[in-house]
């Protein structure tokens, strides 16, 4: 029902990205409604949860679009049409942000239009401009393919607008190696302008286009046009998390490139970055012998190793909660919180705070409830346990969901105090209150030992856990206690 309202209000002549809910007879309106009832229904459902948000994307509301778009993507972490709609909506925040509505050069203009206001603005003939660009052609012939997809895109005399041509020509340049040719095709496709819209070809053509000189090949006086750009665009997709992780470090790598390489925006948005006090770099190797972070990560595993041994049937039930856990609708107006904030003595919910944690130890069982161990932004660690799922999906939570390297914001966490060993640990009770992110923002192949991604080693008995080093290996074997879980 809400994807027909939407379709209906999308054939409405004069239709438009207006937020006007209020407006009973407003499709958009009653799509809202039916979602969110679809939602509040079967909150386990992510074809709910995609809905929702795409109605917010129509109301141009993409703060409330990512939160329901990573909602739906963190019961189906592989579904390529929410990851699509998320970056969809992550992209477009983030021009909203920059406010890039406002910036004249952004604007739709044909190319007589752009070299009038050349002529305005620093008095450059459009005349002398257009023999200046028949020159370059004649020293690399690309640089006429690129020119002549500038002028599908915006239009020039005598040359209609079509982006279907323009993605031609800017590919037939991106092919002789020309990295203009190959960031103005990533722009178009990352858009779906003239080809089909895909995010992560774009991606590609834009690691490529960084990768090519940054001084022209053939003229080296002057700057390979399009290198500088794709290092800023590439530094603004680590900073919304698009195909990529969400990665402030690299953006900043990233920006500091394409500012070297004389690109302005880049420079602003690399001072915006640091215009608050940057975060203290935690040492992960520091916190490797942390007493607390072995007990809980070999306590975890004990436990694991015990309950793979027995019967689930026989396992006993969970003590009940001592207070209410209750989820908020939106993760707007929420302040983040670390473990080493809450009170380990004291049984209590944290309401109006949202937790942000990486799991670094994965259940192996469900019943009758899911133990991780998650590790914060401090690098501090504790076990979490999570009930209220429906048993049926216990398998599937476990196995693709909550794994190893999976990132999550945990709502309104509460902090429970165990009943027999007067433990804290975190307890999930409202299924619905944890936001697990995207694929992207997954670390691959984390160390089992210290995190790092990407690590080249596996254990060679279980095949499934990697290290960093040998030293991550050994120190995880024996102070860790990985050979309670690790299995042929």
């Amino acid at each position: 029902m809400s994807s027909s309202r939407l379709a209906l209000y999308e054939q409405q002549p004069g239709s438009s990205s207006r937020f006007d809910i209020d407006n009973l007879i407003d499709e958009r309106y009653r799509a809202l409604q039916d979602a969110k009832q679809a939602r509040n229904l079967w909150p386990t459902w992510w074809k709910g949860h995609l809905r929702v948000g795409k109605v917010y994307a129509v109301l141009n509301d993409h703060e409330k679009a990512i939160n329901s778009f990573e909602r739906a993507l963190a019961l189906a972490p592989t579904n390529n049409e929410i990851q699509k709609a998320l970056y969809e909506s992550r992209q477009i925040l983030g021009r909203q942000l920059r406010l890039e509505h406002l910036e004249s050069k952004l604007s739709p203009r044909s190319i007589p239009e752009q070299l009038n206001e050349l002529q305005r603005n620093l008095g450059l003939d459009p005349e002398e401009v257009r023999m200046t660009y028949r020159l370059l052609e004649e020293i690399d012939p690309s640089i006429a393919d690129v020119i002549k997809g500038h002028q599908y895109e915006h239009g020039d005399i005598d040359v209609k607008q079509d982006y279907e041509q323009a993605a031609k020509y800017f590919a037939k340049a991106a092919n002789q190696g020309n990295a203009e040719g190959m960031y103005n095709l990533a722009r178009l496709t990352d858009r779906g302008l003239g080809v089909k819209k895909d995010h992560n070809l774009a991606q590609g053509l834009l690691e490529q286009a960084a990768a090519q000189p940054p001084q022209h090949p053939l003229l080296e006086e002057l700057p390979n046009n399009g290198v500088a750009l794709a290092e800023h665009a590439l530094g603004l997709r680590h900073a919304e998390g698009v195909v990529v992780h969400k990665n402030l470090l690299r953006a900043a790598y990233w920006y500091q490139r394409a500012v070297n390489h004389g690109c302005s925006e880049a420079a602003n948005n690399l001072a915006i970055m640091y215009e608050d006090e940057p975060a203290p770099i935690v040492d992960r190797k520091l916190r490797l012998r942390d007493s607390h972070r072995i007990e809980v990560i070999s306590k975890h595993r004990e436990w694991e190793s015990h309950r793979n041994n027995l019967d689930h049937s026989v396992i006993s039930g969970a003590h009940k909660p001592r207070v209410k856990q209750q989820t908020p609708k939106s993760l707007i107006g929420l302040k983040s919180i670390t473990l080493r904030e809450m009170n380990p003595t004291r049984d209590h919910i944290y309401s109006g705070y949202v937790l942000s944690a990486t799991i670094i130890d994965a259940a192996h069982a469900w019943t009758p409830s899911i133990h991780l161990v998650i590790e914060d932004e401090n690098l501090d660690c504790e076990q979490m346990c999570i009930y209220g799922f429906p048993e049926e999906q216990g398998e599937y939570l476990t196995s693709k969901v909550y794994t190893i390297g999976s990132k999550m914001n945990i709502i309104n966490p509460y902090l429970r105090i165990g009943a027999s060993d007067m433990k804290p640990f975190i307890r999930i009770d409202d299924f619905s209150s944890i936001l697990v992110q995207s694929e992207s923002e997954r670390v691959i192949n984390m160390c089992r030992c210290c995190g790092e991604p990407n690590a080249p080693y596996a254990c060679s008995k279980c095949k499934q856990a990697r290290y960093c080093s040998k030293e991550c290996q050994t120190m995880d074997w024996q102070l860790y206690k990985h050979k309670l879980i690790c299995k042929n």
